[in-house]
């Protein structure tokens, strides 16, 4: 009798060990990601177009150019996807959109633009709509980032939709003075120590230059490419660095020198 007591227990005892490991649940735990959990703020609502949901306030002062704001955001995903061949996401992409830097830094407290797997956080007045939906996309695709920085930053300032011409910017920075050498652009130390917006914005000339003189094929085997810079462009311009620079500056001047005679 006392040994069958003994063996009940110790039955029991195997039994609850992996029920307690579990949570008594009979399935172990996984860590959720909270990063993709969708942000539940009061009094805002919500508008649904094709490919996108759109998170905003109720108050909002635009919410009746909702129609107009989720074209320009289809048009854009449809280019981009045009640009590099690349499928659209299938899963619809929400959109958060913040009336200000304040409101912005309040409920979100990350730099804007801010994508996760499913969010596009943008906030109006300081940031271009596209620069957020080319950073969904070049994450979506699984883009590794490049080996120069100028690449990516380049890409995503080329693409943001503010009807900002780099060529004339990076034209107007050579006339200027304040224009980044090439060896600058392609040293990334040196580069992130400049001015966020001076270095974008020519990296998005050059990014726009290489497209068009290399095609997209090769500039996304460039991006992947451990090469050297130099050693890249001789591959696929027949041309030395500096070569490169020259013929790149004098396109930038060139448009400058339009936008100029055109005012």
């Amino acid at each position: 009798m006392y040994k069958k007591v003994l063996l009940t227990i110790s039955l029991a005892i195997l039994i609850l060990i992996p029920l307690i490991i579990t949570g008594c649940s009979g399935e172990e735990k996984t860590e959720e990601n909270t990063e993709n959990q969708l942000p539940e703020y009061p009094n805002w609502t919500t508008y649904t177009y094709r490919s996108f949901v759109y998170h905003f306030r109720r108050d909002a002062s635009w919410r009746d150019k909702m129609d107009q704001l989720s074209g320009a955001f289809e048009n854009a995903l449809k280019q981009d996807c045009g640009f590099f061949n690349k499928p659209a996401p299938a899963e619809p992409i929400h959109v958060f959109i913040y009336n200000t830097p304040d409101e912005a830094k309040t409920l979100i407290g990350k730099p804007l633009p801010y994508v996760t797997d499913n969010q596009i956080h943008w906030e109006r007045i300081t940031v271009a709509y596209g620069a957020g939906i080319m950073m969904y996309l070049l994450e979506y695709w699984g883009m590794d980032d490049p080996k120069y920085i100028f690449m990516k930053e380049g890409m995503i300032a080329l693409r943001d939709y503010s009807r900002r011409d780099y060529h004339e910017q990076t034209g107007r920075f050579i006339n200027e003075g304040f224009y980044l050498p090439l060896d600058t652009l392609i040293n990334n130390d040196v580069y992130l120590q400049h001015e966020s917006q001076l270095r974008s914005w020519e990296a998005a000339s050059l990014v726009a230059f290489m497209t068009l003189n290399f095609g997209v094929d090769n500039f996304l085997k460039i991006w992947d490419s451990d090469k050297p810079f130099a050693e890249s462009i001789r591959e696929y311009a027949r041309i030395d660095l500096h070569q490169f620079e020259h013929l790149w500056n004098q396109y930038a001047i060139q448009e400058y020198q339009k936008a100029q005679e055109n005012k």
